[in-house]
């Protein structure tokens, strides 16, 4: 037994892998005791530990400095793993919905239907995915063939009016629950921009009533034919209604969105000559609002 007495009290590279590991394993084993139906997981590993110092045990410096390391490599590798997917989860389904929001119009399409077959031979399919060319002739052909359409368009001084009571997610589901609700429909199907399906679902069916059922999913403009109508529809209105802008400041003012350098050049432009933001865009949007305190707050070497 003395061998085994020696891994406790001799400082050794073997004898402090052992006591770590058995640190590690009775403190995730008494972890998993639940009393009252409360349990204190890994975090009771760090009780363990504390135990295990307070009755004398140590371990090698040495082995001790590389276990620190380690352990804090390996817990921001796991934690990684575990919240990495939901992050990029949300800025798939939410920040990308929410950072390519146009920022000098929102529009939002509603398509009706009773047979989606009319738009699957027309060959719809998610508007981001076509040309400007194709999307202008699936316009006239969707608009030509289904019973009833319609826009929800909201300028870039409604969008900063809502802000002011709202997130921007809840402006646009605001803007969905409008253009359901212009004509009686058994089924919603809705292009999630939350990372919550259900919950958007839920919330959106609350405010149109449960009359309709509600499908909300993330790609939906990918994958049911009447969204994908829907994209195709609002993304003519918003590219037409951009042209005329463009016409009525003479100047190129990219796409519309924050991802375009001619857009954000435009804006930045007009603001240091201006020292406002243009008409047509929300000032409610952070890069925009930066730009405007940056243009108050004149530093004296710009004199």
């Amino acid at each position: 037994m003395n061998w085994l007495q020696s891994l406790f009290s001799t400082h050794s590279a073997t004898g402090s892998v052992i006591i770590i590991s058995l640190i590690i394993a009775v403190g995730m084993g008494l972890g998993k005791m639940k009393v009252r139906g409360v349990s204190l997981g890994v975090a009771f590993v760090f009780f363990i530990g504390i135990l295990a110092g307070h009755i004398g045990l140590s371990v090698d410096p040495t082995v001790l400095d590389y276990a620190e390391t380690f352990g804090l490599s390996m817990f921001v590798y796991c934690l990684g793993l575990h919240v990495g997917p939901n992050i990029f989860g949300s800025l798939r389904h939410e920040g990308m919905a929410l950072n390519l929001w146009s920022l000098c119009i929102v529009v939002v399409g509603t398509v009706f239907v009773e047979d989606d077959s009319v738009l699957r031979d027309i060959g719809v399919k998610d508007s981001k995915k076509l040309t400007p060319k194709k999307r202008e002739a699936m316009y006239d052909e969707i608009t030509g063939s289904v019973p009833f359409w319609t826009v929800v368009v909201a300028s870039a001084a409604d969008v900063d009016s809502r802000r002011k009571e709202m997130s921007l997610n809840d402006v646009e589901l605001n803007m969905f629950a409008e253009a359901v609700s212009s004509r009686p429909c058994d089924t919603v199907y809705a292009d999630c921009p939350d990372v919550n399906e259900v919950a958007f679902s839920e919330r959106l069916s609350r405010i149109i009533g449960p009359d309709a059922a509600v499908v909300a999913k993330h790609k939906a403009d990918d994958t049911y034919p009447v969204v994908s109508a829907a994209s195709i529809v609002a993304k003519v209105t918003r590219d037409r209604m951009l042209e005329e802008i463009q016409g009525e400041l003479d100047v190129n003012i990219g796409s519309g969105y924050p991802s375009d350098h001619y857009t954000m050049d435009f804006i930045a432009q007009w603001i240091k000559e201006n020292g406002k933001a243009p008409e047509h865009v929300r000032c409610s949007w952070e890069p925009v609002r930066k730009m405007l305190s940056a243009r108050a707050n004149t530093r004296i070497s710009d004199w």
